[in-house]
């Protein structure tokens, strides 16, 4: 019988996002779609597309590695920004296919320079005035067991099942479901001088006057 620690490190567990509990409140058909049945999009919304590319840059420019390399890390930071963009570009290129067009290429210089406006606009009028940390660690992956609850769906059972294929056992092993976790990304972990520590997570909004409530 393993224990719920050895099955995580194993990642023998449901996991369950945030994102995808936000769906199911939205949407409960949407939510069959993308976690049950699994369809997804051939490209993602130009919002979510954004958000990622700048997420990545923002993991550039405070990797602890690079922090104290001011220049260099906002480089880096432009530079990532700029690749993914690209990259999402050429994945929209083969999605579309013959309905591409050269509106959609537009679009990603579009998004490409409004980035890099904002990550210049960030790095000259914000960054200055946070010198009093450090940072401990970027994107970094979480599990927290949900006490109690058990998994037996069809993804549960596959994953136990190739887990027992793979490993030599001289008896059958039953499959007893697998526990549930929540599953997420912290985007950066600071340090600041006086000994805390905080956690902050990037968001991209299209009119902040809509979202301030909901942010407080």
């Amino acid at each position: 019988m393993l224990s719920t620690e050895k099955m995580i490190d194993l990642r023998l567990f449901h996991e369950i996002h945030v994102s995808e509990i936000r769906e199911f409140q939205k949407c409960h058909w949407a939510w069959e779609w993308k976690y049950g049945e699994k369809w997804y999009p051939l490209t993602n919304a130009k919002p979510l597309e954004f958000g990622t590319a700048m997420h990545a840059a923002m993991e550039a420019r405070y990797n602890p590695k690079y922090y104290d390399k001011q220049e260099v890390a906002e480089a880096l930071a432009v530079v990532t920004f700029s690749d993914i963009n690209e990259k999402q570009l050429q994945n929209a290129k083969a999605a579309k296919g013959i309905f591409f067009d050269e509106t959609v290429i537009d679009d990603y210089n579009e998004r490409r320079d409004l980035g890099i406006r904002m990550l210049e606009y960030y790095f000259t009028a914000i960054v200055d005035k946070e010198k009093d940390f450090k940072p401990i660690a970027v994107e970094q992956n979480f599990i927290v067991p949900i006490s109690d609850i058990i998994c037996y769906c069809e993804q549960c059972m596959a994953k136990w099942n190739t887990y027992v294929s793979d490993n030599a056992f001289d008896k059958p092993v039953p499959f007893n479901g697998l526990p549930v976790v929540l599953e997420g990304k912290i985007d950066l972990i600071l340090e600041y001088d006086n000994g805390k520590v905080w956690v902050r997570d990037w968001k991209n909004i299209g009119r902040f006057s809509d979202t301030v409530e909901w942010l407080e």
